[in-house]
């Protein structure tokens, strides 16, 4: 995004949580400003940039308790001083950013809807919409994708179906895993306890533990247990 000032704000949400994800965040913020700074110049200032992440969960480098939502971040010295307001980083914790806000518009309840929702609408829905709203749908709209944003889509829609089915084939197999293990172990207990009863009932005609051990496998320890 860029505002009437200039200041450009790269927007990110997730709602899985993720290792590294402020790791992550200033990687994406710092390409967004190498690729916005000017080539072939020696002027070095940078417009200013702000990455707003939001998220569906609490960052792992922040232990808080259940009223910190908004975690703001810049570049400071040993003395606490920003080194720039031109950059900053501000991670929204919506689990608890909700319990903040006793209170909510009717605009942003409204706004709130249709991003949540959009992706349903159909054109009886979209012909509902007025001002800022369907100015919104009609940016929104896949016809306005030139044909590079179509391609890059489409990509998308592709990767995402083939992450997916290889999601799905792993839990197959993990599936299968466990039911191969369950069966193993369930063979394995049932040899187990049959071998310890036919133990029991040697014991019970008064063999010899040497002549049981042959028979069954246990060891003597096991044997004198079964005896007790």
């Amino acid at each position: 995004c860029k505002t009437d000032r200039g200041e450009r704000i790269l927007v990110e949400m997730q709602r899985a949580p993720q290792k590294d994800f402020s790791e992550r965040a200033i990687l994406n913020m710092s390409r967004a400003i190498s690729n916005a700074s000017r080539r072939g110049t020696k002027d070095h200032r940078i417009t200013a940039f702000y990455s707003i992440n939001i998220l569906d969960f609490e960052l792992s480098e922040y232990k808080c308790d259940d009223t910190d939502c908004i975690h703001i971040c810049h570049f400071k010295n040993e003395k606490n001083e920003i080194l720039t307001p031109k950059v900053g980083l501000f991670f929204i914790n919506l689990c608890n950013f909700a319990s903040q806000q006793p209170e909510v518009s009717d605009e942003l309840k409204h706004w709130l809807y249709v991003l949540k929702n959009m992706h349903l609408f159909n054109e009886e829905d979209y012909a509902k919409q007025e001002g800022i709203f369907k100015k919104l749908m009609d940016e929104c709209r896949m016809d306005n994708l030139t044909t590079a944003e179509m391609k890059e889509y489409k990509k998308s829609i592709l990767d995402y179906e083939d992450m997916k089915k290889s999601l799905a084939y792993v839990d197959e197999l993990a599936y299968n895993r466990g039911i191969a293990e369950g069966v193993a172990k369930g063979i394995a207990e049932g040899e187990a306890r049959g071998k310890a009863e036919t133990a029991r009932n040697l014991l019970l005609i008064g063999l010899d533990i040497q002549t049981i051990i042959k028979a069954t496998g246990l060891s003597e320890e096991d044997i004198l247990k079964l005896r007790s």
